[in-house]
């Protein structure tokens, strides 16, 4: 493995922590970067070894990278800081967006408690019998619970179930 080759667990690792880049070292970057395309003092590979390096060293994603380029660029027209501003407002409107279209119509990865932590607990009136107390109450001679046993039953074996035609006569 060379140098700039990364383990699975640095790849992981970059990818949940994100890029780091800090304000001085994005500018400088953009600023060498320009100076270099307008002089064409440096071949184009020194250049790209320059963009790859800084790639590696922040984790930024190069097309995101290119995309801060050639907004730095717009800087040098006419009204440029205005044009500037303007991409980047639109870039903020819109990333949310791409973001929800991206991971599913907004539907990130739900980190939800556990369902049995937040379930109400029932009424004082709720029925909390388990099946082993109810055996064991008919057995005991309880009345009332043993009609409810017998009501169930009657009513779970009487249920007819009348089968649907859809579309015979």
């Amino acid at each position: 493995m060379t140098k700039s080759e990364k383990t699975d667990g640095q790849k992981i690792r970059e990818a949940i922590d994100g890029p780091k880049v800090e304000r001085d070292a994005l500018a400088t970057f953009y600023a060498a970067r320009a100076h270099e395309k307008t002089q064409r003092s440096s071949d184009a590979s020194e250049s790209a070894d320059k963009t790859k390096k800084f790639l590696e060293e922040t984790a930024l994603n190069a097309t995101a990278l290119k995309w801060g380029a050639s907004i730095i660029a717009t800087l040098d027209k006419k009204e440029g800081q205005h044009k500037a501003m303007d991409q980047i407002r639109s870039l903020k409107y819109l990333l949310p967006l791409l973001e929800n279209l991206v991971v599913g119509n907004g539907n990130l990865e739900m980190d939800l408690p556990d369902p049995d932590a937040t379930r109400e607990q029932p009424e004082g009136d709720a029925d909390t019998t388990t099946p082993e107390e109810l055996d064991a109450a008919i057995k005991d001679g309880d009345p009332e619970l043993a009609q409810e046993a017998d009501d169930f039953d009657k009513a779970a074996t009487s249920a007819t179930v009348t089968p649907l035609k859809f579309g015979k006569k």
